[in-house]
């Protein structure tokens, strides 16, 4: 699949071929439809340019989708 991610020093997120992780116990697998970007989620990007926080935050508040497959715990 690929993702987008906001990098340290970059204006931009960048794609990147990510694998499709199994869920585990108590967890699902989310089908992302919609996703906005929120004043909380850019103020999280621009600390993660200043190295504030660890790379790899997926910085979306809000988002719209579908359970395509759940594990019981």
């Amino acid at each position: 699949m690929i993702t987008y991610r906001f990098q340290p020093g970059a204006d931009v997120p960048v794609p990147e071929s990510t694998p499709v992780l199994e869920p585990g116990p108590g967890q699902v697998v989310v089908r992302v439809r919609l996703a906005a970007l929120n004043n909380s989620d850019l103020g999280g990007v621009k600390r993660l340019q200043s190295g504030e926080v660890v790379p790899g935050r997926i910085p979306v508040s809000d988002g719209l989708g579908e359970v395509v497959l759940s594990v019981q715990a």
